[in-house]
């Protein structure tokens, strides 16, 4: 099992402008110099609070944003150097599944006629055929292809947003936030999807969200995220049984647990989180930490390893 994706020293800067020239007054760093690689047939979840830059990788990754600088390498190439028509070629191999499943799809568009649309753009054949075969797969029927959006539920719409990811039978599908809007209960039926295609399609998923309850159930590795750094990374046994970093145990300690024996003591953090426009020196976290030392506020820690799966950035570990 080798690298799908390859991501080295990636930065998105997003410019603040203003006056009638539109001069740039300063930049808000998303993204701040990170670097990763996601593994043929993994899940790489990445979690943090809102503003941390998950969803701006993802973004990234698809260039529906340009970012600043780095590398993303995708099937032996890179991303940020192609032109316009290398990257519909390529695109076949790289799908996502968006938050909101009725915001991604034309309200006036028939089913049969969304999916049928990305096989056009891909010079596929047999489209109609294959229209249901994708609603079979993600668990609805033949007549659902002429529907509108509005006519399914939430989580059918997911399921037809997950069946569009499909169509071209692509190789990483990226998952922003992909069962955020859904119930609990349709969330899990979702998430058991997710998990059945990967197997059956032999897929890699990218999977953002806050959830670190949906996070644990569907992961095989995952990247914590602060204010556009990565704090920790690991494989899914190690962040949740044995967290390094103060922030990754902070999240952790916030998921309710029904059982006596997994609840641990609440870390509460105090004071806002910082504006990524000015982000402070040192590491990101320290201004919230309450284990903060001088070489914290001064030296940015970088990413080391505590264990052969496990990384974390932080100067008291």
């Amino acid at each position: 099992m080798g690298t799908l994706l390859n991501v080295e020293n990636l930065k998105q800067y997003y410019p603040i402008k203003s006056g009638l020239m539109g001069r740039t007054l300063s930049y808000v760093k998303a993204v701040d110099d990170i670097s990763f690689s996601i593994m043929e047939g993994e899940t790489l979840s990445i979690v943090g609070e809102s503003g941390c830059g998950k969803s701006t990788i993802g973004r990234s990754i698809l260039r529906l944003v340009e970012a600043k600088s780095g590398k993303i390498e995708f099937l032996n190439q890179d991303l940020l150097k192609l032109n316009s028509t290398q990257l519909r070629k390529i695109r076949k191999n790289l799908q996502v599944v968006f938050q909101d499943p009725f915001a991604s799809l034309n309200p006036r568009q028939k089913i049969g006629k969304i999916l049928e649309e990305v096989m056009i753009i891909q010079g596929m054949k047999d489209k109609k055929k294959r229209v249901v075969e994708l609603l079979e797969s993600v668990g609805l029927n033949e007549q659902a292809k002429d529907r509108y959006p509005h006519e399914f539920s939430g989580g059918q719409r997911q399921r037809i947003g997950i069946a569009r990811a499909l169509a071209v039978q692509p190789r990483l599908i990226i998952c922003d936030e992909a069962v955020s809007a859904l119930d609990v209960s349709v969330q899990a039926q979702v998430l058991n999807l997710l998990k059945s295609l990967q197997k059956k399609h032999k897929l890699t998923y990218l999977f953002i969200s806050h959830d670190l309850g949906v996070v644990k159930h569907i992961s095989d590795r995952v990247m914590v995220m602060y204010l556009g750094k990565i704090v920790e990374i690991g494989d899914k046994e190690s962040i949740f049984k044995n967290p390094k970093h103060p922030y990754t145990k902070a999240l952790l300690s916030a998921v309710p647990s029904l059982s006596s024996k997994n609840k641990t003591e609440r870390v509460i953090l105090e004071g806002d989180i910082p504006s990524p426009i000015d982000p402070p020196d040192g590491c990101r976290f320290h201004t919230r930490c309450p284990f903060a030392t001088d070489e914290c506020r001064s030296t940015e820690p970088i990413l080391k390893h505590v264990a052969a799966s496990q990384q974390v950035a932080c100067h008291l570990i």
